[in-house]
C-alpha cells in the first residue's frame, strides 16, 4: 500500500508536469515561429575561447568567415588558451585574414570564462554586441542577420539560438540528438514566457553594455553560462530565443565524457541557484521566477522521489530473497523439501502469483497508465518538434525507444548523483 501510493504520487506529478508543457505549447503555438526582421547593422566581437582544440577550431572559425555580414562589421577573436596540442599550429592558417584576431593566454587556467574574460581587453572599439562560441562548434552564414534583430528590443540582453550535435554517429551522440531536438521546443517557449535561465556556450550573443553592466563572467561559476543568465534577468533584461538560425557542437561520445559533462551542467545548475536564491519565488521577476524555476525544482525531487522509490522497492525484494536464502538454509538448501512445503507450493496459480506481485509492488493499471501517458506525450512532443524545426531524423528514429528507456532514466541518474555531490560539497571538477 505505501509503494502504490510513492508510485501514485510520481504518477501524478509528472502527468501534471506534462500537460503543463502541453498547455504552454497550445498557447504559444503561434507564436513559436514568428520572428523579428528589421535591424540597423552594429559591429559584432565574435570570443571563441579553445583548448586543445586542434581539430574543431579550423571548421569553427571557417563557418564563421561564411557569415553573410560585412567583414568590416564584425572580427573574430580566438582565446587560445595555452593549448598544449596543434590549435595553435592549425590557427596559423588565419593569421592572414584581417578580422581574425588569435590571441594566447599565459596559461590555462581550467575554465572558460577565464578565457572569454580575457578577450575583452582586445575587443574593437565600435564593438557592441558581443557572440561566444564555443570552438567545437560552427554557425550558418546567415546567423547573424538571423540574430541581431532580437537586439532592437531594448529589454532584451541576450540571445541564444537552436543547436542540434554535429556529430550524430554511435549510440550515444544518438540519443542526445533528441534531447537536443527536444530542447529546441523547450527554451523557444521559455523565450516567449521571458524565462530562459542559461545562455548556451555553443552560441549567445550578448549586448555588450548589459555585460559590462553586470560585469561580464563569473570566474567561480561551475557553469558560466548559466550564471551570467541569471544575473542578466536579475538586472531586468530578457534573453530572447532565436528560432530560424541553427549551429552545430560536437557532444561526448563516450560515457565517461558524457556522465563528466552532465554532472558539471547539473552542478553548475544547483550552485548558480544556491548563489542566486533570491530569485526562486520572487514576484520581482515574473515567469522566470514564479513558474520556471520552481519547475525545474520540482523536477529535479521528481527524479530524486523516483529514485527512492526504486531503492525502496529494490530494497523490500533483496529482504525477500534473502529471507527465501535463509529458508534454504535451514534446511540445508534441500530444494525438494522447500517445494513440498507450503510456501513454495507448485499449485500456485498464475493468478495467485500475479495477486502476490500486485501487493508486493504497486496496482499494473496505475503502472500500466503511468507508461501508457509518458509514452503518448513523448510520440505527440516528437510530432510537434518534428513540424516545427523540419528536421529530417532519418535513421535516428530508429534510436527513438532507446531515448525513452535508456537515456531518460540514465539522465535521471546522473542528476540524482549531481545533486548528492553538491549536498556532500564535493570538489567542483571543470
Amino acid at each position: 500500500m505505501i509503494i502504490r501510493s510513492f508510485v501514485l504520487i510520481a504518477a501524478v506529478i509528472s502527468l501534471v508536469l506534462n500537460l503543463y508543457w502541453i498547455l504552454l505549447y497550445v498557447a504559444h503555438r503561434n507564436m513559436l515561429s514568428r520572428e523579428p526582421t528589421q535591424f540597423n547593422k552594429r559591429f559584432v566581437s565574435i570570443i571563441v575561447p579553445a583548448h586543445n582544440e586542434e581539430d574543431s577550431i579550423h571548421k569553427c572559425v571557417a563557418s564563421l568567415l561564411k557569415l553573410k555580414y560585412p567583414s568590416d562589421l564584425f572580427e573574430i577573436i580566438v582565446v587560445d588558451d595555452a593549448s598544449t596540442d596543434k590549435t595553435a599550429h592549425v590557427l596559423e592558417a588565419f593569421k592572414n585574414v584581417t578580422n581574425v584576431k588569435v590571441v594566447r593566454t599565459p596559461q590555462n587556467g581550467g575554465k572558460k570564462s577565464l578565457a572569454v574574460n580575457y578577450a575583452r581587453e582586445f575587443l574593437d572599439a565600435r564593438c557592441e554586441a558581443v557572440v561566444v562560441l564555443d570552438a567545437d562548434s560552427k554557425v550558418g552564414p546567415d546567423t547573424l542577420k538571423q540574430v541581431l534583430p532580437y537586439l532592437e528590443d531594448e529589454n532584451t540582453g541576450a540571445v541564444s539560438i537552436r543547436y542540434l550535435p554535429w556529430n550524430v554517429r554511435g549510440f550515444l551522440a544518438r540519443l542526445q540528438y533528441f534531447e537536443y531536438l527536444f530542447s529546441i521546443l523547450w527554451r523557444r517557449i521559455l523565450s516567449l514566457l521571458d524565462s530562459m535561465y542559461v545562455t548556451p556556450g555553443v552560441f549567445s550573443m550578448y549586448k555588450k553594455k548589459v555585460i559590462d553592466e553586470i560585469g561580464w563572467f563569473d570566474n567561480t561559476a561551475m557553469t558560466e553560462d548559466m550564471e551570467i543568465a541569471l544575473r542578466i534577468q536579475k538586472a531586468g533584461y530578457k534573453i530572447g530565443y532565436a528560432f530560424s538560425p541553427i549551429a552545430h557542437t560536437v557532444v561526448p561520445e563516450t560515457l565517461r565524457a558524457f556522465v563528466r559533462q552532465r554532472v558539471r551542467w547539473q552542478r553548475g545548475f544547483i550552485s548558480s541557484l544556491r548563489a542566486h536564491p533570491d530569485v526562486v519565488l520572487s514576484p520581482k521577476y515574473g515567469n522566470f521566477s514564479a513558474v520556471i524555476i520552481p519547475l525545474n525544482i520540482a523536477s529535479l525531487l521528481l527524479v530524486f522521489y523516483s529514485f527512492s522509490l526504486v531503492l525502496l522497492v529494490l530494497s523490500r525484494k533483496t529482504l525477500s530473497f534473502l529471507r527465501a536464502i535463509y529458508k534454504l538454509y535451514l534446511v540445508d538448501f534441500d530444494i525438494i523439501t522447500i517445494l513440498k512445503s507450503a510456501d513454495f507450493s507448485p499449485q500456485l496459480s498464475l493468478e495467485m502469483v500475479v495477486t502476490q506481485l500486485q501487493s508486493y509492488f504497486v496496482s499494473l493499471d496505475i503502472v500500466s497508465f503511468f507508461v501508457f501517458t509518458s509514452l503518448m506525450f513523448a510520440l505527440v512532443l516528437l510530432v510537434v518538434v518534428r513540424y516545427h524545426t523540419r528536421e529530417k531524423m532519418g535513421i535516428n528514429l530508429l534510436f527513438f525507444p532507446f531515448f525513452l528507456v535508456v537515456y531518460l532514466p540514465l539522465n535521471s541518474a546522473i542528476w540524482l548523483y549531481s545533486l548528492l555531490l553538491e549536498l556532500k560539497g564535493a570538489h567542483r571538477a571543470w
